[in-house]
C-alpha cells in the first residue's frame, strides 16, 4: 500500500535548485495528536499550578503576620512592665495617705488587639499622675466618712416626705447614733452651721475646688478655719434637721457642682 505524502518545495535565495521535502501524512497526524494531548495535559494541570502559586503567596503573607504578632507581643510585655510600675506607685501612694487599708495587687493578660487602647490608657494615666503631688492626693475626699450602709444614692430618688422623685445630690449613709464622722481628705473647715433641712452640718474645703459636706450631725468636733487631716473626727452621727432616724447625708461639690461621692471613694474607712 502506497503512503501519501505532503510535499513542500524549498526555494533557495541563490540560483541553486529547488528542493522537495516529503512528509508522510501519518507523521503529520502523529504531531497533531501530540499537540492535542499536550494541550489537554496543560489545561488539566493549570488549576494545580494556580493553587501552588496561591499557596506560596499565602505562606509568605502568613510569615509576615507571625512576625507582626511577635512584635506586638514584645510591645505587650513592655506595656505590662510600665503598668506594673504604675500600679506599684499607686499602691505606695494609697498606703502612705491611708486611702486604702489594703490594695490588691493586679495582674493583666494582654492580647495584641488591645495594645493600642492600652497604650493610650497608660499615656493618659502617666500624664495625669505626673501633675499630682502627695499633698494633692491627700486632700482628695476619697474615703467613706462614716461606718455604715448607703441607703440612698446619688441621682433622682424618691423623696420620703413627698413620695415624688427629686434630685438627690449626695448619698445617705445609715449608721448608729453618735458614730464618729471623719474628714474624707485633708482640708480646711469652711463652715459649721445649722439648717432646717440638713440640721447641724460641717463643710470642708479641699484642693482642686472640691468641697465635702456632712449633715444631720449630733454635734461637731471642729471649728471654722480649722485644718483637718484625712480620717480625723469632725463630728458624730445624729438625727438633726429633717432626719427621721440617725444617718449621715454626705455631699461633694466641685466648683459648686454636685458630684457622685461614690465615684471618688477608693475604699477603706
Amino acid at each position: 500500500m502506497k503512503h501519501s505524502f505532503l510535499k513542500i518545495v524549498l526555494i533557495p535565495h541563490d540560483k541553486g535548485q529547488n528542493k522537495w521535502l516529503k512528509i508522510p501524512f501519518f507523521v503529520i497526524i502523529l504531531i497533531v495528536l501530540i499537540l492535542i494531548l499536550s494541550g489537554f495535559y496543560f489545561f488539566n494541570n493549570l488549576q494545580n499550578f494556580v493553587n501552588v502559586s496561591s499557596l506560596a503567596f499565602l505562606e509568605t503573607d502568613n510569615q509576615k503576620l507571625k512576625e507582626k504578632v511577635s512584635e506586638l507581643r514584645k510591645r505587650a510585655a513592655e506595656f505590662e512592665g510600665k503598668i506594673d510600675s504604675l500600679l506599684q506607685e499607686q499602691y505606695i501612694a494609697f498606703r502612705e495617705h491611708n486611702i486604702l487599708e489594703d490594695v490588691p495587687q493586679s495582674t493583666f493578660d494582654f492580647s495584641p488587639e488591645s495594645l493600642m487602647v492600652m497604650s493610650m490608657w497608660v499615656d493618659s494615666v502617666f500624664e495625669a499622675t505626673s501633675k499630682l503631688d502627695y499633698s494633692t492626693l491627700s486632700s482628695m475626699p476619697s474615703i467613706m466618712p462614716v461606718k455604715g450602709h448607703i441607703i440612698r444614692r446619688f441621682g433622682n430618688q424618691i423623696d420620703p416626705y413627698t413620695g415624688k422623685k427629686k434630685p438627690h445630690k449626695g448619698i445617705s449613709i445609715l449608721s448608729s447614733l453618735n458614730t464618729p464622722v471623719v474628714s474624707t481628705g485633708d482640708g480646711i473647715v469652711r463652715q459649721v452651721g445649722n439648717d432646717k433641712g440638713k440640721g447641724l452640718f460641717v463643710e470642708i474645703a479641699h484642693s482642686c475646688g472640691l468641697v465635702s459636706s456632712y449633715s444631720h450631725l449630733l454635734n461637731a468636733a471642729v471649728r471654722e478655719g480649722e485644718k483637718v487631716k484625712r480620717g480625723s473626727v469632725i463630728g458624730y452621727v445624729g438625727q438633726s434637721g429633717r432626719a427621721p432616724y440617725p444617718y449621715l447625708y454626705y455631699e461633694i461639690k466641685k466648683d459648686n457642682i454636685n458630684l457622685d461621692p461614690e465615684n471618688l471613694i477608693f475604699g477603706g474607712f
